[in-house]
């Protein structure tokens, strides 16, 4: 326990010291936001790495999306920034974190479907179970978000590097925030229900 909230403490520092202009802070954030969320296969729990995986997953999708509208658009739209460089550099910074977000949201996908799968024990308790009515809230609300996701790499994506594509996916990536934040209530909710069990 104390190993984890070193570690948490550790990636949080390294966070606010990136986000403040300290280059090298944002590796160590990285691998600390890795390493936390692989905490239980470190610590040798091999049989849960299943949600270990999950939450990579979920970090480096909507965790690299919350730096990048927190951090890199944030500072992209100082008036000290030309309408130009700023245009072409957030066309870079999210070309780039589309290929992370991607891999993030299909890793995230198949842990889910491992972990659903584990835990829906019958089937039918997904329909007929509280856990199971929050889990469809939840895969509702993740279908949103998706689209969302969705939206900004097909339609929103190509947009960049033109004047006003900047204020365009830091709008929509802040809606896809806002869902992401529900959805990590909603798992919270779900974590906190029994898992159904088959009838003896």
């Amino acid at each position: 326990m104390f190993a984890q909230l070193a570690l948490l403490v550790v990636l949080l520092v390294a966070f606010l010291l990136a986000r403040r202009g300290v280059a090298r802070a944002w590796p160590i954030a990285a691998g600390g936001g890795v390493a936390f969320a692989l905490r239980n296969v470190l610590a040798g729990r091999i049989a849960g790495m299943v949600n270990p995986l999950h939450v990579l997953g979920g970090s480096l999708w909507l965790g690299t999306l919350f730096v990048l509208v927190a951090c890199g658009l944030r500072q992209m739209l100082r008036p000290s920034v030309s309408t130009a460089d700023r245009e072409k550099a957030v066309a870079d910074m999210v070309h780039r974190f589309s290929v992370l977000a991607l891999g993030g949201a299909s890793l995230l996908g198949v842990t889910g479907v491992i972990t659903s799968w584990m835990h829906l024990n019958p089937l039918s308790a997904l329909w007929t179970t509280p856990y199971g009515y929050a889990l469809i809230a939840k895969l509702g609300v993740v279908a949103v978000v998706l689209g969302l996701g969705a939206w900004n790499w097909r339609r929103v994506g190509p947009s960049l590097g033109t004047d006003g594509g900047t204020l365009a996916i830091r709008r929509t990536s802040s809606t896809e925030l806002v869902f992401a934040a529900v959805v990590l209530l909603l798992t919270a909710i779900l974590v906190s229900l029994p898992s159904p069990k088959l009838p003896h």
